[in-house]
């Protein structure tokens, strides 16, 4: 009997031999299974022509790509100088239109400053240099006796 159970014994160690081999061959093949799953989805492998054809068309696309946003940049700083000029003109604008109210104001206040004279229908300047009391006295109508000049 114990040549049995040595038999038994020895049978399970060759079971569990075999069925570590089988599965290191089955852990191999899905590995390479997936391995191969892989590469096809990264795409086929290809030849040393194709390589270099494909980094090619990388390279063409990344320059368009660096030349449309070359151009875009270009595009935004011409906006913003025109912008910016722009603003200038309207301020000068606005500028200019403040300094023809102010003259038209000062004028204005020029001409409130000047009375003509209804005897003389002369300017008298008001506020301006001090007149003779005889040239305002000969500007004023008589208003009544003893007043005036000549009595």
């Amino acid at each position: 009997m114990a040549d049995s159970g040595n038999t038994i014994g020895q049978f399970k160690e060759e079971v569990e031999q075999a069925a570590n081999e089988v599965a290191s061959d089955v852990k191999d093949s899905v590995g390479e299974m997936i391995e191969q799953g892989v590469q096809t989805t990264f795409g086929p492998k290809l030849t040393p022509q194709q390589i270099q054809q494909k980094q090619l068309e990388d390279q063409k696309k990344l320059a368009k790509v660096r030349s449309d946003l070359k151009w875009h940049q270009d595009v935004a700083v011409a906006q913003k100088k025109l912008s910016e000029e722009e603003k200038q003109k309207k301020l000068q604008k606005q500028q200019s239109e403040e300094q023809e109210k102010q003259q038209k104001k000062l004028s204005e206040d020029e001409k409130k400053r000047v009375i003509i004279s209804p005897a003389k229908q002369t300017p008298v300047v008001l506020g301006g240099p001090a007149q003779p009391r005889e040239e305002i006295a000969r500007s004023r109508p008589e208003i009544g006796k003893g007043r005036g000049i000549g009595g």
